[in-house]
């Protein structure tokens, strides 16, 4: 009996001693587990908020196996938005994007996305988010088509910048207004915001021509030459609308209106013309 306590009493404390380790290897196992959960959690909120660079630490069957995880949590690609298109061809902006239906949406990667997307004739900037749980967003700013250009070897659409859209085709923007010569592109923004101004008289404009890349000459739909100034556009063709305006300048029989000088207008036609204030006619001072 005394040995059974004595046993007894040994006993207790070795009972103790592996309680005591079994609950602190039960402690480190949760406290593991619990560390790879906010690992994994962390470095999957970081990737998805941040969306601009690629996983590339984690080996790769960690990666299949954390995406595998979030697909069955149902963090897949159901919905696409595309927003701000326009003339941009749909087909070329999916495969940029490069989104498929079912994907773990935390495999997408939007960095990757928005870089296809810039390389695009079309397109002049993008945005690309991944929003949780299912779907991604992007959004696209096209290059606006401003004028055509005509250059030796045929027509080009031309943006605002005066870089031409390879993609475009020239006949279906025909209605632009036309601009010729070496240079004309990256002059061409300028000239037309002047000639805006004056709404009314720019519609009768067919072309503009870059002279010497110093200057313009207008060619109007009814074959009338425009000879702009060097500097002053926008004065000289204000002139050029109040003479239209109040004289009716243009129903006359008018071959070409020279505005380079400040204070007058050069006129010249093929028949006689009524006095204009402030013109000169058949190329002579008044």
């Amino acid at each position: 009996m005394r040995l059974r306590r004595a046993s007894g009493k040994t006993a207790a404390p070795a009972r103790r001693r592996s309680e005591v380790v079994r609950q602190r290897r039960v402690g480190r196992t949760v406290g593991l587990a619990a560390a790879v959960v906010a690992v994994a959690g962390t470095i999957a909120a970081g990737w998805w908020a941040y969306g601009q660079r690629p996983w590339v630490a984690a080996e790769d069957g960690l990666r299949s196996a954390l995406l595998d995880a979030t697909a069955a949590a149902g963090l897949t690609v159901r919905q696409v938005y595309l927003v701000g298109r326009d003339k941009a061809p749909l087909k070329p902006l999916q495969e940029a994007v490069g989104a498929e239906p079912g994907m773990p949406i935390l495999a997408f990667d939007p960095y990757a996305a928005r870089e296809a997307l810039l390389a695009l004739p079309w397109v002049a900037d993008a945005e690309v988010e991944r929003r949780l749980p299912d779907h991604i967003v992007v959004q696209i700013r096209e290059r606006i088509p401003m004028a055509l250009w005509q250059r030796s070897d045929g027509y080009a659409v031309i943006d605002r910048a005066g870089v031409p859209i390879p993609t475009a085709r020239p006949q279906a923007f025909h209605d632009l207004p036309l601009v010729v010569g070496e240079g004309a592109p990256e002059r061409a923004a300028a000239l037309l915001d002047a000639l805006a101004l004056e709404p009314d008289l720019a519609t009768r404009v067919q072309a503009a021509i870059l002279v010497s890349r110093r200057r313009w000459n207008l060619l109007l739909r009814n074959g009338t030459e425009i000879r702009l100034p060097e500097q002053g556009v926008g004065d000289a063709w204000a002139r050029l609308a109040r003479a239209v305006h109040d004289q009716g300048l243009l129903d006359r029989d008018v071959m070409m209106v020279d505005l380079r000088l400040p204070d007058r207008l050069i006129v010249r036609s093929t028949q006689p013309l009524a006095p204009i204030p402030g013109a000169a006619k058949n190329g002579r001072s008044t």
